[in-house]
């Protein structure tokens, strides 16, 4: 298993995306381009500052990104939008092929400037500065307390580009990405604070039946229908199972301190229903 690029065992800020497995239908690698997403909570202890780390700065990012965030008047957020870019972008493109290197300076964070530019404009910090028509990727993030940025780009990879949306707030940071010509306005997500006085069964537990949940409203099954294991492809990329037959989906999972995150590609609505019909 993969060490990510905190140091921690992959896992630990779980990638489950859609895998493969015998008596997965030929058509499907082909029509559902993988998914990835992450999540960073800006409040754990060990996100704060670490804008402040040379030496994981040089280690994660390339020389244009280190620039930006050290520009930025909220340099850790721009980080960790820039680091769930790359990890969302890392999990989408290994689900094809497992052997991409995870080197977190070989993925490019691409920003799309006339995205960020009407994201800022009139927009008051909170520190009462107006910043209009910037051009700096971290001025996108200097937005006042309590409100919501929305950033598109792109992420360029090993295995070629991958489509970007980052949700950026005052308490997390949330990425998501898509392979190939594979449209993010489709993807199903969600975000989720883990309630700590409730025995969840772990936050791995948690995610997985946050999905489940959703899969199960959409095809109006009972939810002990279905069941998310192990592929054989990605690094650790499990799939959902319906009745123990694999589920034609694309599903990324992830969490970090408080929150935990799903990204979901359904196939078109007819043929969705006519998958779930053939399982009833």
């Amino acid at each position: 298993m993969p060490v990510n690029w905190r140091g921690e065992v992959s896992g630990s800020n779980e990638n489950t995306h859609g895998g493969s497995s015998d008596g997965w239908p030929a058509w499907r690698r082909n029509t559902l381009p993988p998914v990835g997403n992450d999540i960073v909570d800006l409040k754990e202890t060990d996100n704060c500052g670490k804008s402040g780390d040379d030496r994981f700065l040089g280690r994660v990012f390339t020389p244009e990104e280190r620039d930006r965030i050290v520009e930025a008047a909220y340099p850790d957020k721009l980080l960790w939008a820039f680091w769930a870019a790359k990890e969302a972008a890392y999990k989408a493109v290994s689900r094809d092929d497992p052997s991409i290197r995870s080197t977190p300076r070989s993925y490019h964070v691409a920003l799309d400037d006339q995205n960020i530019r009407h994201t800022i404009s009139s927009v008051e910090d909170s520190a009462g500065r107006i910043a209009m028509d910037s051009q700096e990727a971290g001025k996108a993030i200097d937005a006042p307390a309590g409100s919501e940025s929305c950033l598109a780009g792109r992420v360029i990879t090993p295995g070629g580009a991958a489509a970007l949306k980052i949700i950026v707030t005052d308490d997390y940071v949330h990425a998501l990405a898509v392979t190939g010509d594979g449209d993010l306005a489709a993807l199903v997500h969600r975000v989720d604070v883990v309630d700590a006085g409730k025995d969840t069964g772990g936050v791995s537990a948690f995610v997985r039946r946050q999905l489940l949940v959703e899969i199960a409203r959409r095809l109006d099954c009972p939810i002990d229908d279905l069941a998310i294991r192990k592929g054989r492809l990605g690094p650790g990329a499990p799939s959902v199972f319906l009745r123990d037959l694999p589920l034609a989906v694309e599903i990324s999972l992830s969490h970090d301190g408080r929150f935990t995150a799903f990204a979901l590609r359904l196939p078109r609505s007819s043929v969705f229903a006519r998958l779930a019909s053939k399982h009833f």
